[in-house]
């Protein structure tokens, strides 16, 4: 993790180093992209493992993506798959550190 009190995730893709970061501007545009209250996704998000059919994977790409848009602005949705699919130790623990990184440090902690 880059910074984890920042709520930061430093991942590779191909040859550069993307880090990843759940702030106030990648919530609003989740839900721009997805047109679903932020609290609708992060119930996608509990769903993965109890009810993974529930589960829209295009709404997780978009996850990806608005937390890439801080420290890459011009990436876009399809980059984000392209992340995901690079991603060693597949894109999973990605997201569920990236989540727990996120909200922790909003919540003051250090996240992870």
């Amino acid at each position: 993790m880059k910074n984890p009190v920042r709520g930061e995730i430093e991942v590779e893709f191909g040859e550069r180093q993307v880090t990843l970061k759940l702030t106030a501007n990648a919530m609003c545009m989740l839900e721009e992209k997805t047109d679903r209250p932020l609290g609708q996704i992060l119930a996608d998000f509990e769903n993965l493992v109890k009810h993974p059919e529930k589960v829209k994977i295009a709404d997780l790409r978009v996850i990806f993506w608005a937390t890439m848009l801080e420290d890459w602005p011009e990436a876009t949705v399809r980059d984000a798959g392209d992340l995901m699919a690079s991603l060693e130790g597949g894109w999973m623990p990605v997201l569920a550190d990236l989540m727990r990184a996120g909200f922790g440090a909003m919540a003051g902690g250090e996240g992870k």
